[in-house]
């Protein structure tokens, strides 16, 4: 609709924009590079508790913190941990526009079991990743974490070893006696008279 003609309508266009996207360069890009893995990254992680007893679950946060496209940054999975049963990690995200692009974090949460006593380690997370304002590839490590775990969790619950614990209550618990049973034993001794009982 326009002022000199109600009803009437009206296009605008621009020209149109050529936008030529460049290859990430082959020279340099480090082993287990992730194409999605372009911006500048720092990668960390931390655990709860390095020191847990026999039977209990530590939690391992892995952060990506940096700018780029955060959403989409791949961390490399820790499937298989020597001496711990790890499970499925939870992903939050917290992101935001600047004037310099995209910026936030990316947390990654694992729950991990031991599976044995003694000095563990959970291993250094490395994060490959693409610069576009330097143009070239760097690499964040996160380092090793040495965990040490108290007593063998192969052992709790197992009732053996020395921790397991005794039950007191066994010498004292007899069998159930049916009251069916109970009354038939008492009509026998009835009649068979005084001798039977």
């Amino acid at each position: 609709e326009t002022a000199f003609y109600p009803g009437a309508s009206a296009q605008r266009s621009s020209k149109p924009l050529t936008i030529e996207v460049l290859p990430l360069p082959a020279a340099g890009r480090p082993e287990g590079f992730e194409a999605s893995n372009v911006g500048r990254f720092e990668v960390t992680s931390t655990v709860d508790n390095p020191h847990p007893k026999a039977g209990e679950a530590i939690t391992l946060r892995v952060t990506v913190k940096g700018q780029g496209n955060l959403r989409n940054v791949k961390v490399p999975r820790l499937d298989r941990v020597e001496g711990f049963k790890v499970y499925e990690p939870t992903a939050v995200d917290s992101v935001e526009k600047k004037e310099s692009g995209v910026e936030g974090t990316r947390v990654l949460t694992y729950l991990m079991l031991p599976r044995k006593g003694g000095p563990l380690t959970v291993p250094a997370i490395e994060l490959p990743y693409y610069d576009p304002g330097e143009s070239r590839y760097a690499t964040s490590v996160a380092p090793a974490i040495n965990i040490t775990v108290e007593g063998d969790p192969e052992k709790v619950g197992s009732g053996s070893g020395p921790e397991a614990k005794e039950n007191l209550l066994a010498p004292r618990i007899k069998p159930l006696r049916l009251k069916r049973h109970l009354d038939f034993a008492l009509g026998e001794r009835i009649l068979r008279g005084p001798a039977m009982l």
